[in-house]
């Protein structure tokens, strides 16, 4: 139950920061747009002291390192992690960039609904087996 638990983590931390480390790297580059000449430290730096891109970016790194941990040392089956994993962070990344659009069609939140159905029977069935 740890495990299922641990893969749902992963899928969390990737798919919740997916979206904030997309609009943290808008601001990033328009940062480096601004200074004209950077060179590959100052670049670093702008990277590391923008905290709307390092700490989403820290974060799906720890479900990285959660992941690998998850398929070297865990006696979880190979074939639920992965798919579990990345079926989960679709499944967030989804549904938070769809609370961040600006028009929420009828549609989109009934296709959304559906996905989000799927995956999680997915990932049921998997845990069954």
């Amino acid at each position: 139950m740890i495990d299922i638990a641990a893969v749902l983590l992963v899928g969390l931390l990737w798919g919740g920061t997916n979206p904030v480390v997309e609009k943290g790297a808008k601001l990033v580059k328009a940062r480096l747009e601004s200074s004209r000449h950077t060179s590959s430290l100052q670049s670093l730096q702008i990277h590391c002291t923008t905290p709307s891109f390092i700490i989403p970016h820290l974060l799906n790194t720890a479900g990285s390192i959660l992941f690998v941990y998850l398929l070297s040392l865990s006696n979880v089956d190979l074939g639920f992690v992965v798919p579990a994993a990345n079926a989960t962070a679709l499944a967030i990344t989804g549904v938070i960039s769809e609370q961040g659009q600006t028009q929420f069609s009828l549609k989109s939140a009934g296709l959304l609904t559906a996905g989000l159905a799927l995956v999680c029977t997915g990932i049921l069935l998997c845990s069954w087996s």
